[in-house]
């Protein structure tokens, strides 16, 4: 998966290593990857990190990309921050549980609670106010083999 911003940067090979009972897509010949979660500084060097988005050492799950440039800071993956606002973009690495009733006016838990499947909370944040999806599509990953769903939404304010 690649990140855009605004003026065509992006953030490298998200998620090219999902690592999960034993599979992962990191080679021996890479370096090691760095613990979001411990990096002393704001700023991220480029290189290749990792993430615990469930934050629960009882599960494999692991996510490790890269970030290819400097310019990228510390976040529950990562950040990049640019001026003029709002052409910024970030990639948030997390498990979701259920979405919110409104992106803006209602934090309250949605009633009925979001299923459990990636077709589930891509419904969910599609039909979530005041948010419309400006593109989607299923693909193929390159390297894993797996199938994927992306979507890109706009806050269309």
């Amino acid at each position: 998966m690649y990140v855009r911003t605004g003026d065509g940067g992006r953030l490298g090979s998200v998620g090219r290593g999902i690592e999960r009972a034993g599979h992962h897509g990191v080679s021996e010949t890479d370096a090691a990857p760095q613990d979001v979660a411990e990096v002393e500084s704001d700023d991220l060097e480029p290189g290749t990190y990792f993430i615990d988005p469930d934050v629960d050492p009882s599960t494999p799950l692991r996510v490790v990309y890269e970030v290819p440039a400097e310019g990228w800071s510390a976040w529950p993956g990562a950040i990049h921050f640019a001026n003029p606002l709002p052409d910024h973009v970030s990639v948030t690495i997390t498990t979701v549980r259920n979405v919110v009733r409104d992106g803006c006016r209602d934090h309250a838990d949605a009633d009925p609670p979001v299923g459990s499947g990636v077709d589930d909370l891509a419904t969910a944040l599609a039909e979530l106010p005041p948010f419309r999806v400006v593109h989607e599509g299923d693909d193929k990953a390159a390297l894993t083999g797996l199938f994927r769903r992306h979507q890109w939404l706009d806050q269309g304010l």
